[in-house]
């Protein structure tokens, strides 16, 4: 498994001031599925209500989305879990 953290992450608007999140994106090579963990969510529009959460190759000609604004989308006791084709 191979993991990337992004610690204390800040949203880019203003009125979202104090608020953060940790999240990490592990990828399984046994497998070839990606995991989306969001560890910590700190502020009240921290849950999803402001985010687009998916995945897209890097020409943009294949994606995937699992949420788009939708609040509630976010939490820190499950994953997200996409399979490669």
């Amino acid at each position: 498994v191979f993991t990337v953290e992004w610690s204390d992450i800040v949203p880019f608007s203003q009125d979202q001031q104090g608020q953060s999140a940790t999240f990490q994106v592990k990828i399984f090579e046994a497998d070839d599925s990606i995991e989306l963990h969001y560890c910590s969510i700190n502020g009240a529009t921290m849950d999803g209500d402001s985010a687009t959460i998916g995945l897209q190759d890097t020409l943009g000609a294949r994606s995937v989305q699992s949420s788009f604004e939708r609040s509630g989308a976010i939490n820190t006791t499950d994953a997200i879990r996409y399979r490669v084709p």
